[in-house]
């Protein structure tokens, strides 16, 4: 039976991990030597000075030295000349013998020495050989990857491993017993090795290979994309990247669930791969980003070319466990010149070009443009400056107050986010909530806000206790996915000292188009706490009667553009009043927004809605004229 022998490195050539020795070698293993040859027969010389240091570790004479040399070069070349690859040259050097191991990656076939020559010399080439008939000669069967030579040190080969053979064959804890300084090595049966190789080769793929989709990983990408950048030349073509996303992924995990998205990722990978030239390379960055690499293509329309194909293929409806899905994705293009000198540098490009397509409006694909490093440095910077206002106390909170006609008087304010330049100028959050959105720092500007807001009120409630103004706080789809969210308005309630029913959070209701699992407890939990929740911007986006009707909403805020359409438009002022009844039916209360005219005003009363904010009324103002404010206002049943 053949086994295989697991030795400790002992040597400057030292192998490290696991080899076999196909001659079945038991004895102490003294030293290990390795060299790994490319496909060049002049290298051969290699292996014959490696078998030099061999036989001088060994203390072999001159003359079995030099038939050492003869018989490892002869396979060596045999191999490089029939598999047309490498080799790896491994030396085992025993208590008894030497084994020496030529691995090829592909099949070969040869024949070392006649069977005199054996006889004479002591040599052999073992193929499944037992310790009895070790020095035979073999002739190697046909399509093998490994060659095994032993050359005996003694004749008097002993049948057993010294006290720890058996012993070891049978202990389950490998790792452990190499540690053991007197144990030189374990020896393996063939189902034990050929398990370990499977768990090897497992190993190799997942350090290159996407475990979902099958595609290249990160790794493999990088590596492939680095040679492909420095071995292209002008007269081979030339090479181009196309990254790509899917649009509004989290959307699918948070509406069909992950086992869904990951059905989605599987699918997308399979169509890549199928949509490939022999040489380029498709792979999953991570996430739902994917990369198509692609090699020496020909002509400066090549890759903008396969960018379509890839969409249109892409764009074609999923069939998934639960239903057809449809979806949009968003590609960025850079094709390599004089100026990339990396992978890095062709993998930043496309991203840049991804984010422009992202700006533009998802679902096409845009070509790296050197004027993106510019928009894309003026970002940083931005972001940079945004992230200083925020640690130097520079987000800072105005106020627009809720006027109620029925009581003739200020009811409530909306909190409204500004930001405050070195230079005094006050920013709207026109200018730069996207960025705040597209970097993350919507999330602690958000709760910034949250908590000034909380402690306004709290001081409020000190200089004019005869008021108990409602607090209107805006919370953006990030913070709403949060999963401490409901801890950190808890946190802030409880710093302003302020009951839970003092604050209602308005959430725009395109967040609720979403249906978003987290999103929804949120909001269950935060409104079981006593918290309102008012559903923003109605009438502006794509879910206002099912988030009116499948949430559960207290406070309607109906967007301007509603309100400026039914003052212009006899079916939306019907409609307005639809929506009016429809909340009041329902116990919701409704505020309108953006009340700029006298006209507009008197309209809203006359259906009913007597609460609004607006400029006709007040502008947005520091929290210092809230006092002010409320000192102006109308008497009861005169709104102005």
């Amino acid at each position: 039976m053949t086994e295989e022998f697991v030795g400790r490195p002992a040597a400057k050539h030292a192998l490290h991990g696991e080899r076999s020795d196909p001659a079945g070698g038991v004895g102490r293993l003294r030293r290990v030597f390795k060299i790994s040859l490319p496909p060049d027969l002049a290298t051969v010389r290699q292996a014959r000075e490696l078998m030099r240091e061999v036989a001088g570790f060994a203390g072999l004479d001159d003359s079995r030295l030099f038939n050492l040399q003869v018989v490892v070069s002869e396979a060596c070349t045999n191999a490089i000349e029939h598999a047309g690859t490498g080799v790896d040259v491994v030396a085992w050097v025993l208590q008894d013998r030497i084994v020496v191991e030529i691995e090829s990656d592909a099949a070969f076939q040869t024949k070392l020495f006649s069977e005199e020559t054996s006889q004479r010399g002591g040599l052999g080439i073992p193929l499944m050989a037992s310790l009895a008939d070790q020095v035979q000669v073999s002739r190697l069967a046909e399509n093998l990857t490994r060659v095994a030579v032993t050359f005996l040190l003694q004749q008097d080969v002993a049948a057993e491993w010294e006290s720890l053979g058996s012993s070891t064959s049978r202990e389950p804890d490998r790792a452990k017993l190499l540690d053991d300084p007197r144990v030189h090595g374990v020896v393996l049966t063939p189902e034990q090795a050929r398990a370990r190789r499977q768990f090897e080769h497992r190993l190799s793929r997942q350090a290159l290979e996407d475990p979902l989709t099958q595609l290249a990983n990160r790794a493999a990408l990088f590596d492939r994309g680095e040679k492909a950048v420095s071995r292209i030349s002008p007269d081979r073509g030339s090479v181009a990247l196309l990254l790509l996303d899917v649009d509004d992924f989290k959307h699918v995990n948070d509406t069909l669930g992950h086992a869904a998205g990951d059905e989605l990722l599987a699918t997308v990978g399979v169509r890549l791969q199928s949509l490939l030239r022999a040489g380029d390379t498709a792979a999953r960055l991570g996430g739902d980003e994917f990369v198509v690499l692609l090699e020496r293509y020909m002509g400066p329309l090549e890759p903008m070319k396969v960018a379509e194909r890839v969409l249109d293929r892409l764009r074609e409806p999923y069939g998934i466990s639960s239903g057809e899905l449809c979806a949009t994705f968003s590609m960025g293009i850079s094709k390599l010149d004089a100026d990339v000198t990396s992978f890095a540098d062709l993998l930043r490009r496309a991203d840049l070009a991804l984010y422009a397509t992202k700006a533009r409006g998802k679902n096409g694909w845009s070509l790296f443009d050197p004027a993106m490093m510019d928009a894309e440095r003026v970002r940083r910077v931005s972001e940079s400056d945004l992230q200083a206002a925020l640690r130097a106390e520079r987000i800072i909170t105005y106020f627009q107050p809720i006027v109620s006609a029925h009581e003739g008087a200020v009811v409530g304010v909306e909190a409204l986010v500004r930001w405050s330049r070195p230079d005094r100028d006050i920013l709207l959050p026109g200018s730069f909530i996207d960025l705040a959105e597209e970097s993350g720092l919507i999330v602690p500007i958000g709760y910034e806000v949250l908590e000034q807001s909380c402690r306004r009120l709290h001081e409020w409630d000190v200089t004019l206790p005869e008021r108990r103004l409602q607090l209107m706080v805006n919370l953006s789809a990030r913070q709403l996915r949060e999963r401490d969210l409901v801890a950190h308005v808890g946190a802030a309630l409880a710093a302003g000292g302020l009951a839970p029913e003092r604050l209602a959070l308005e959430i725009d209701e395109d967040v609720f188009a979403g249906d978003s699992l987290s999103v929804r407890e949120n909001v269950t939990a935060l409104r079981a706490g006593g918290v309102h929740i008012a559903l923003d911007g109605f009438g502006s986006g794509s879910s206002s009667l099912r988030a009116l009707s499948d949430y559960p909403i207290d406070i309607l805020k109906l967007a301007k553009s509603f309100i400026q359409d039914a003052a212009d438009k006899e079916e939306s002022a019907l409609l307005l009043a639809a929506v009016c009844g429809l909340a009041k039916s329902s116990g919701t209360q409704v505020v309108v927004e953006g009340v700029e005219t006298r006209q507009e005003l008197d309209m809203l009363l006359s259906l009913g809605c007597d609460r609004w904010q607006g400029n006709y009324f007040s502008l947005p103002v520091p929290p210092s004229e809230i006092p002010v404010v409320i000192a102006s206002e109308p008497p009861a049943g005169s709104p102005v």
